[in-house]
């Protein structure tokens, strides 16, 4: 619908999903991100094991970057 937005990717190790939902109550915005991935085997377990850390941190930055050129 027009306040979601899904993006994809597919790798030979795992397939990710994130899911940006914008909600507005009583004037004020709230932004809702989910991921779901997908493993095709271990390879796949081991890389995301390693890049979640980062997927989190880069995921909150961009989010906080969205909103504070949203509000401009």
């Amino acid at each position: 619908n027009t306040n979601e937005i899904l993006l994809g990717i597919r790798d030979k190790h795992l397939d990710a999903c994130s899911s940006i939902i914008l909600k507005k109550a009583n004037y004020q915005y709230e932004i809702m991100l989910s991921t779901t991935v997908h493993y095709h085997h271990v390879m796949g377990t081991i890389y995301f094991f390693l890049i979640k850390p980062f997927h989190i941190l880069i995921t909150r930055t961009q989010l906080g970057r969205m909103v504070r050129n949203y509000t401009k």
